[in-house]
């Protein structure tokens, strides 16, 4: 074999050599090939996630006050900051929960309004499931209708007699379906035994200035609507906030 044949030999040998070169089997060429895996995987979860805010924005609105708010997890308010806390929490309204809890809700509500009626069951989840670790406040925030005050009345002169929280859930239930000359039967029904004292009780509207303090707070705070939610002197959201909202909330806040 002359020269000029030996060297087309030896290129034609590098060209089927180079033709079989597996790139991908080179250790830099899996390693190429995971870190692209990755950059896929990420693109695809924030694609997802960003789908999955767009169709709930209560929940985008949740995990934006999570990662936005350290108020929501270290409760270590300036005086000011406990200022707008007493305002939000109030003096003296009915709760469910602990007296010591690690984080506190309160639910400004109306008992005409069907998205009160929603979340009046949401609460009874969450204190089931985080009974050691919540208090729920409730605050009356009467303005969609004539008698929302009276019906929050009905309410607090149940509770007179240790049947606040009966009355609360039985309105609710009943939403839409009795007049305020009826409260006296959804009391007798609920437990409440001196109906005269109750009768009395909403005749003299013992609760008015009650009442009131919370609807000035929830002026002063500017709510919108009800319902109205705050979560350790935070304001998270007005309207329903589903179970599974709340969930997926309170669960980054433990961690």
């Amino acid at each position: 074999m002359n020269l000029d044949k030996r060297i087309k030999y030896l290129r034609d040998k590098g060209s089927i050599k180079r033709a079989h070169f597996h790139w991908y089997k080179k250790w830099w060429g899996i390693l190429i090939l995971i870190i692209l895996a990755v950059v896929l995987i990420y693109i695809l979860s924030f694609a997802f996630l960003a789908w999955r805010l767009a169709k709930n924005p209560t929940e985008a609105n949740l995990i934006y006050q999570t990662t936005n708010n350290e108020a929501l997890v270290n409760n270590n308010s300036s005086t000011s900051d406990q200022v707008s806390i007493d305002i939000i929490q109030g003096q003296n309204n009915y709760y469910l929960g602990t007296t010591d809890p690690q984080f506190t809700l309160v639910f400004f509500s109306d008992f005409n309004c069907s998205y009160c009626q929603k979340n009046a069951d949401v609460v009874g989840k969450l204190i089931i499931k985080y009974g050691d670790k919540i208090k729920i406040i409730i605050r009356d925030y009467p303005i969609i209708s004539d008698n929302s005050v009276d019906l929050a009345m009905g309410a607090r002169c149940a509770g007179e007699q240790g049947k606040y929280w009966p009355m609360y859930y039985k309105m609710f239930e009943l939403q839409g379906d009795f007049s305020t000359d009826g409260l006296s039967t959804i009391a007798q029904t609920v437990g409440v035994n001196d109906l005269t004292k109750f009768s009395d009780c909403l005749l003299n509207e013992t609760y008015l200035n009650e009442i009131k303090k919370d609807y000035s707070d929830g002026q002063y705070l500017k709510l919108e609507g009800t319902p109205s939610w705050y979560i350790n002197g935070t304001k998270v959201s007005s309207g329903y906030i589903s179970f599974d909202s709340w969930i997926t909330l309170l669960n980054n806040i433990i961690k």
